[in-house]
């Protein structure tokens, strides 16, 4: 009788237990990676309102495909962005890129990089759990700058 009563409250629990593990799996994802020398302000990864991380195209590292078709292969990934925070990275060669925020992969953007296109700076808002815009065409050498206007954190992660 005594050991049928502890296991009943050991099953009771368990559902906790549960929620716990998937609680702590889900923060160990969130994680983020630089190269050095792919800064073009360095490695300064401050906190403050407004602060920029800068990154530039010619880095890669092989990553899993996390929202598009085919194996991608991971450029950069920014820290944490709570709101106002903004990442900037610089598109120096042509092609098609994946962008997603790493903890919501369900948030997808798209960026061609063409010869023919024009504009050296462009901005991306995140808001509402999306990328606005979603997709865009710019030229080699263009700066894309995104501002988390969310209350939730999200980052940036450019693939190709």
């Amino acid at each position: 009788m005594l050991q049928s009563l502890s296991v009943r409250k050991l099953v009771s629990f368990l559902p906790l237990l549960v929620i716990a593990l998937v609680l702590v799996l889900a923060g160990c994802g969130s994680s983020t990676q630089s190269k050095s020398g792919t800064s073009s302000s360095g490695n300064d990864m401050t906190s403050q309102q407004g602060s920029a991380n800068d990154h530039q195209s010619s880095d890669s590292q092989s990553s899993d495909d996390q929202g598009g078709s085919g194996s991608l292969t991971q450029l950069a990934t920014s820290q944490l962005l709570d709101k106002g925070k903004t990442y900037n990275y610089t598109f120096k060669d042509e092609g098609n890129y994946t962008i997603i925020c790493s903890i919501h992969p369900s948030m997808v953007m798209n960026i061609q990089v063409k010869a023919d296109a024009g504009s050296s700076k462009k901005t991306v808002d995140i808001q509402n759990f999306a990328f606005k815009p979603a997709k865009m065409t710019i030229a080699p050498g263009t700066t894309v700058t995104w501002t988390n206007d969310d209350t939730t954190q999200h980052t940036v992660v450019v693939q190709k």
